[in-house]
């Protein structure tokens, strides 16, 4: 699922990350290293599962790392 008007926090996203290696964050939440890279630098936005995952694997709340409207919270939770 993807969701339109999503405002993500792409440098929120990288500082979370901080020293962990990217191959170990992308590996926990099933995507590539470029796939991360790309989420963290704004090149490319995480899917819905994605994004949960991403939420997981840092123990945050979706609203932490996106502006997200409650109907489309909603959303990403029926999704996942």
């Amino acid at each position: 699922m993807r969701l339109r008007n999503l405002q993500f926090d792409y440098k929120k996203l990288k500082a979370m990350r901080g020293e962990i290696p990217a191959t170990e964050v992308a590996a926990a939440v099933g995507v590539s290293k470029q796939r991360l890279y790309n989420y963290e630098n704004g090149i490319r936005d995480p899917s819905a599962a994605i994004l949960l995952r991403l939420c997981v694997y840092y123990d945050a709340r979706i609203q932490e790392l996106a502006n997200v409207s409650e109907d489309s919270l909603e959303r990403i939770q029926l999704s996942a």
